[in-house]
């Protein structure tokens, strides 16, 4: 009886065999839904026809609800099984249902923009109750919500009705606010990032601005804000966990342009526990030196304002020019909105260079401008938006020898992703021009020079200039330049890239396109990290001029290359 048993058992293995799926739908959406969600595309083992039969019934009966969450509400799914191992689910979808109209009961005087006559899907519906709570909290509603969603689909006509019966609860006011959890950070500092105050009419943006303020301080590890009802009053704890303020780092490094080098940092995020931060950096590398020390008070005279005070210590040698420099900033940095800000400051810089026209010291007082607009979904790595970027810089040289000059940088980058953002397509377009004095008088470190890991990769670093004997660099005063990515995701954490740069630096104050372009092309690695991309790119010139470029450039770094 055993061997029976056993055979039996082998024969039933035999007789249930792995199966194929496929849809017939008419929508690709749709079908793509389906695929995701059906058990019988996800697991695919052996099976009896009977079983097989079972599970393509419970899809069917999960088809029906994905096809009406689509707008499909008159949706039919049936399916067939060939030879028995093969499904074909037939998805007869019919028309996508129009909303008919909206109304909204208790609150009439809030729109939806959900246009009768627009095709409706149930998360269009569901974004529409969650926009429509929004705006009344948004008018001080605090407590407002929902009580009933009716919705009456009309077969024939394929429309539909909605109806939102809500209700708005009385128009609320800011409590007190409550701070616990605060160690080393003074409660008066976290005072400084809050938006609302105790009588206020209540606006959830404000608890939602605060929230991200106190984050992007480095502050807390954790900040959560909880609201609660007290009649008209909506009194706030805000619970912090504190993130530790003192950190220090060092690493080594490589750069095509400086050679090896090494680099130091310390910071204090939180000192006098008034989340002011002093932070010191120094790099030294085989061609380049620096030092830098930084105290940055937040909110200056102004919420979303920052004042900083630099100093810093540089000295640079390349193949253009050596130099030495001090110099000393006070800057302050508004945030004009989430998507831009603005700098203004004042800097006193003492300049010694060296190049093939001799040796010179300035006493250079610039006032920098800056400005910043991004729409970028990631600030290292983006994927969609854009972003600009521009700089003014009026100088002029205060002892001995008195000359006026302004250098403009303008740099705009767009991305745009395909393939469920596996392929990201990015550009990068930078103009830059200096007004004013005359080359040759203004110092040899703020001229223009291409060649570098951001800007005509591959050629010799600060050699993409006018030349003064074939070979030496003399630095120019505009510059045209863009660069063309192909950025490829893999699905894991590596990546690779493809890019293209072409462009030149000139003498005069305006490109002068009929002057030949310099293009290079090259390919990297991307290595996905919590601190960003890691990249290195190979960059080889197309038109490499002789004795001044090499065959191909290394790059290493963190982030994208713009």
């Amino acid at each position: 009886m055993r061997w029976i048993f056993l055979f039996s058992l082998f024969a039933s293995t035999l007789a249930a065999e792995a199966y194929k799926v496929d849809f017939d739908c008419s929508d690709k959406a749709v079908k793509k839904a389906l695929m995701q969600s059906a058990q019988t595309t996800q697991l695919k083992d052996a099976l009896t026809p009977a079983a097989l039969r079972r599970r393509a019934q419970n899809d069917k009966e999960k088809f029906e609800e994905i096809a009406h969450y689509h707008g499909y509400y008159s949706a039919e799914i049936t399916y067939t099984i060939l030879n028995g191992s093969h499904i074909v689910f037939h998805c007869n979808l019919g028309p996508q249902y129009r909303l008919e109209s909206c109304t909204i009961i208790g609150a009439d005087d809030t729109e939806l923009h959900l246009t009768p006559g627009q095709n409706i899907t149930t998360q269009e519906l569901v974004d529409a109750e969650r926009v429509l709570i929004w705006r009344l909290k948004k008018k001080g509603y605090a407590l407002a919500c929902i009580k009933k969603s009716h919705y009456i689909a009309n077969s024939e006509t394929h429309t539909l009705k909605v109806t939102f019966e809500v209700d708005k609860g009385p128009l609320m006011q800011f409590g007190p606010t409550q701070i616990i959890g605060t160690q080393s950070v003074l409660p008066e500092t976290i005072d400084k990032y809050v938006t609302w105050s105790e009588g206020k009419r209540y606006d959830p943006v404000d608890i939602q601005k605060t929230q991200t303020q106190l984050e992007k301080t480095g502050l807390f590890s954790s900040v959560v804000i909880t609201e609660e009802s007290n009649g008209t009053n909506v009194p706030l704890t805000i619970n912090v966990q504190e993130s530790k303020h003192r950190s220090i780092g060092a690493g080594v490094a490589y750069a095509t342009s400086f050679g090896p080098g090494v680099k130091a940092s310390w910071e204090n995020k939180n000192l006098r526990g008034l989340g002011d931060k002093l932070h010191f950096r120094a790099e030294i590398w085989q061609k380049y030196q620096t030092v830098l020390l930084s105290f940055t008070k937040p909110h200056f005279h102004g919420y979303d304002q920052d004042l900083l005070w630099v100093a810093e210590y540089n000295k640079l040698r390349n193949i253009a020019f050596d130099s030495l420099s001090y110099n000393a900033s006070v800057l302050v940095q508004k945030r004009i909105n989430s998507r831009s800000e603005a700098m203004l400051g004042l800097r006193a810089e003492w300049l010694h260079s060296h190049n093939f026209e001799g040796n010179h010291n300035y006493q250079l007082l610039k006032m920098p401008y800056q400005y910043k607009w991004s729409d970028a979904n990631n600030l290292l790595d983006p994927t969609k938006g854009a972003t600009l970027n521009v700089k003014l810089t009026p100088t002029t040289n205060v002892l001995k020898t008195n000359f006026f000059y302004t250098i403009h940088t303008t740099a705009l980058s767009g991305y745009h992703s395909l393939f469920d953002n596996r392929l990201t397509l990015a550009a990068k377009v930078v103009i830059a021009n200096i007004f004013g004095a005359a080359r040759n008088t203004i110092p040899p470190p703020d001229r223009f020079y291409g060649g570098s890991e951001n800007v005509l990769r591959g050629f010799r670093a600060y050699t993409v200039s006018p030349l003064h004997d074939k070979r030496t660099p003399v630095g120019g005063r505009s510059m045209l330049a863009g660069s063309f990515e192909a950025r490829i995701r893999t699905g894991g954490d590596l990546g690779y890239v493809l890019f293209y740069d072409v462009g030149n630096v000139y003498k005069k104050n305006v490109p002068e396109l009929s002057i030949h372009q310099f293009h290079s092309v090259g390919a990297g690695l991307r290595w996905t990290t919590p601190i960003g991309p890691l990249r290195f790119d190979v960059a080889v010139p197309v038109n490499p001029r002789p004795h001044i470029d090499p065959h191909f450039q290394i790059y290493f770094s963190i982030g994208q290359s713009f």
